[in-house]
């Protein structure tokens, strides 16, 4: 029963060179579901794209800013309840390894119930979905689960103990399976 299908290898972040920088007065219209002393936690209006962006790039008053984070949202049916699938996750580099996408999608989970994974991890999105695994055990306000899709039935729900091999798979045979984290 593994899914999601894991691509083994080490983590990459795209180069900060290679963001599309943002004009400034767009995060005026985007809905702000968190905030930390340095960085914020946007949702486009569309629910279909979630950014994060330095406070201080956003301040210095600029036309521009260059998004720290950037993702797609895809709205799917999981147990009959509508979410949004996650793909195309872009962490700049220099932004790396501080819980940028972590503290997105607990932010976004706590407004808006839950969030599921891709079909497909690479090696920064198994770390990704281990540290909201890790958080959910860690905290009686989420929890994660493994979902059957097209049907969204649920199969398991997922916590530290679970194994790596019941949680992932090196092959495309499994792919019809996401992991969603959600409040509990």
């Amino acid at each position: 029963m593994p899914p999601p299908q894991y691509y083994h290898g080490s983590v990459t972040y795209q180069k900060d060179d290679k963001f599309i920088p943002v004009p400034t007065r767009n995060f005026d219209d985007y809905e702000v579901i968190g905030r930390s002393e340095d960085l914020t936690y946007f949702l486009h209006p569309c629910d279909s794209f979630g950014f994060v962006v330095d406070n201080e790039e956003l301040a210095a008053g600029n036309l521009t800013v260059v998004p720290v984070m950037k993702l797609k949202l895809t709205a799917v049916t999981i147990g009959g309840t509508k979410l949004k699938q996650v793909s195309q996750l872009r962490i700049r580099e220099s932004y790396s390894r501080i819980g940028v996408a972590r503290d997105w999608y607990a932010n976004y989970v706590r407004q808006f119930t839950g969030i599921v994974s891709d079909c497909e991890h690479l090696e920064g999105g198994k770390l990704l979905w281990q540290s909201l695994i890790k958080l959910a055990d860690e905290s009686a306000d989420f929890s994660v689960s493994m979902h059957l899709l097209p049907s969204g039935e649920k199969i398991a729900d997922i916590t530290r103990p679970t194994p790596e091999s019941d949680i992932w798979s090196n092959d495309g045979a499994n792919r019809n399976k996401v992991l969603v984290f959600q409040t509990a």
